[in-house]
């Protein structure tokens, strides 16, 4: 505020960090008042985000989505000390073994003793967008598929949900055409109880 007032910005431009600032004001009041979850969606929505942005809709529903999500933890704080520790596991010095998070793309080109590729479900791996516009879409996705299995020197854990809640809605799960691609000479499978696996699977 010391420099809107200095006279260091033209009068617009101060307005508009004033106006900024004050939001900004009023955000962190709420934090220890208001639920989280509204805060962040009240913030977005203070900033237009979605507008600012030009997301489409599938994206500003991605974003949503993340929103929602937040519900696991009981105050923005603990988010963000989930974050925190997150990134400080990352690059904390001296550390030869870890837990690395990233995605296919950027796996390319590295090697891991264990790889665990989670969500492969038709509508996450492939994306429901190319099962539905884009079916060429399809071969770049399982190049992608391809990707990640070949990153595990030794061992590669694929994962797939029964069950997913979806936009606040749990939905049925069906796992990724992919799966049924895999030479089934080479597969190990767990699943875990009340789950039932269809033939589809090896068809």
């Amino acid at each position: 505020t010391e420099m809107t007032e200095n006279g260091a910005f033209k009068k617009t431009t101060r307005q508009t960090a004033l106006d900024f600032i004050n939001m900004f004001a009023e955000w962190r009041q709420r934090l220890n008042t208001d639920d989280h979850c509204e805060l962040l969606k009240k913030m977005l929505a203070d900033i237009d985000y979605a507008n600012k942005m030009k997301l489409d809709r599938e994206r500003e529903e991605n974003v949503n989505e993340v929103v929602k999500s937040l519900s696991d933890f009981r105050t923005m704080e603990n988010l963000m000390e989930h974050v925190s520790l997150d990134f400080g596991a990352e690059e904390a010095d001296g550390i030869t073994d870890g837990v690395s998070i990233m995605t296919l793309h950027a796996a390319k080109g590295l090697e891991f003793d264990c790889v665990f590729l989670p969500g492969w479900e038709d509508g996450l791996f492939p994306s429901s967008k190319t099962m539905d516009e884009n079916p060429d879409g399809i071969e770049e996705e399982r190049r992608l598929a391809y990707v990640g299995i070949t990153r595990g020197r030794r061992n590669v854990i694929i994962s797939f949900a029964a069950n997913r809640k979806v936009y606040d809605q749990w939905m049925r799960s069906q796992p990724s055409r992919f799966l049924s691609e895999l030479p089934k000479n080479n597969i190990r499978l767990w699943l875990d109880r009340g789950i039932i696996l269809t033939e589809r699977l090896y068809e």
